[in-house]
């Protein structure tokens, strides 16, 4: 691995739920300037990383991520027979879904906002003022479909809110940080990332299952008797 993607794979990694030793690990490949004192720190940390151990470790390595909107894009494109615009949607972003939803809802005279079934449908009378002449029953449908992309852009941004609040909790602003370029220093680059992964909550989470997985390794020996 070459170090500009090592540099990368450490800057990913404050987007996720990397252990402390295997971040060691990588700092150990990415920074060939380290002093003897640092070398031998990174290198205690690192001794029960998944690479030396030869196993992946049971805990996640990345935090809960928001499911997108693409399928509901999806189904609202079909419905107002657009099909070829749900790829050019980021379902990821709730802005382009309300954007989506508000430019193929101005065909049924749907508006942000304005979703509820029972008080903001337009009744036969007002779509036929709106020039609107598709049937109730598609008219129903598109309405309902509108109203779901819209309920899914709430609760996408939500969740993203809640998973950025999680990660600064964990790292600080860290996740924050722009990415750094190859001509950036290796040191400033590892930094970060060393001292997100290592905070009190996620170190002593990983030194407890570090001294498990040690304890599963020594041998058994009976307890002497006095």
């Amino acid at each position: 691995m070459t170090d500009h993607a090592l540099l990368a794979e450490l800057h990913a990694s404050l987007d996720q739920r990397r252990r402390p030793e295997d971040i060691a690990e990588l700092v150990l490949r990415a920074e060939p300037g380290l002093t003897d004192r640092e070398r031998e720190l990174l290198e205690r940390a690192a001794e029960h990383s998944g690479a030396r151990r030869g196993y992946a470790t049971s805990m996640s390595e990345d935090f809960a991520r928001p499911v997108g909107g693409a399928r509901q894009v999806a189904a609202t494109a079909r419905l107002f027979e657009v099909p070829e615009e749900a790829s050019t949607v980021d379902g990821d972003r709730p802005d382009a879904l309300m954007g989506f939803a508000a430019r193929v809802g101005d065909e049924v005279g749907w508006l942000t906002g304005h979703g509820d079934f029972l008080d903001d449908r337009l009744d036969r009378a007002e779509r036929a003022a709106a020039g609107i002449e598709v049937s109730k029953r598609q008219y129903n449908r598109r309405f309902r479909a509108l109203r779901r992309l819209e309920a899914k852009a709430g609760t996408l941004r939500r969740e993203q809110d809640k998973r950025r609040l999680t990660l600064l909790g964990r790292s600080g602003f860290a996740p924050c940080s722009p990415r750094w370029t190859a001509s950036g220093s290796p040191s400033s680059s590892c930094t970060c990332p060393r001292s997100s992964a290592s905070r009190p909550g996620v170190t002593a989470c990983c030194s407890a299952s570090a001294r498990s997985a040690a304890s599963r390794e020594a041998p058994w020996r009976p307890a002497s008797r006095a």
